[in-house]
């Protein structure tokens, strides 16, 4: 299994793409920009993007595509929202060569995070105090995903209360991936390295739907990273 949580550790920040719809097309736009990792869906809505994704049979094909079109590079999903995912729902992913899940921690079972050969990506969300973190180290979480900006917050800039906030979650230890819930700007890159960010993940908020603007959008910050990293 590629490892998603050894990719956040190997550079100063790692880029993922969130597809807001699960289109071969998107995904060779992200890889070809120089995405580290890619993240699809399944048995969800999505309200950023204002997609709904089918069931693992619908979704099936395109989801194999995807994965044959990574090859290398870590493919992540979402298995669903809005309800507690269950341990029987996560190991057909894991036999189709899917890196890592993630979700809430209230969409998680508890039983998922025993599940060998497959890694596990937990967020809060703006509602959770940062005490209810302290044992996921432990249990078995392997990545923090920061998606604790408030839904009004949407789209708004990064501001520095945000990178106390992100900062605050590096006392777990975890490899911290900040989603776009903000419109993040490659100009906020090195900030998001100092405040002990590992990687960023760019959704719909701020690269669109379209293919051409997923490729430019993202090269923007592969060549923003790649310069900080020197």
């Amino acid at each position: 299994m590629k490892s998603f949580r050894a990719e956040l550790r190997k550079s100063k920040l790692s880029l993922v793409y969130s597809l807001p719809q699960n289109k071969i097309e998107l995904a060779e736009a992200a890889l070809a920009a120089g995405a580290d990792a890619i993240k699809v869906h399944i048995n969800v809505h999505h309200h950023a993007s204002g997609t709904h994704f089918g069931t693992l049979e619908q979704e099936r094909i395109v989801l194999s595509d995807i994965l044959g079109l990574a090859k290398d590079i870590c493919v992540g999903i979402v298995p669903g929202g809005g309800r507690v995912i269950q341990p029987e729902e996560i190991i057909p992913l894991r036999k189709m060569g899917f890196s890592f899940v993630s979700f809430y921690a209230h969409h998680c079972s508890p039983e998922i995070l025993a599940i060998p050969g497959i890694e596990k990506m937990v967020a809060p969300d703006y509602t959770y105090s940062i005490s209810e973190l302290d044992n996921w180290t432990r249990w078995g979480v392997d990545v923090i995903e920061t998606s604790i900006i408030e839904p009004e917050g949407y789209g708004e800039p990064l501001n520095l209360r945000d990178l106390g906030r992100y900062n605050a979650l590096t006392q777990f230890g975890l490899p911290l991936l900040v989603p776009t819930q903000r419109k993040l700007t490659p100009a906020n890159l090195p900030s998001l390295i100092q405040a002990g960010v590992q990687g960023i993940m760019l959704g719909a908020v701020v690269t669109g739907k379209e293919p051409k603007k997923v490729y430019e959008t993202i090269k923007e910050f592969r060549q923003a990273i790649d310069r900080n990293e020197d």
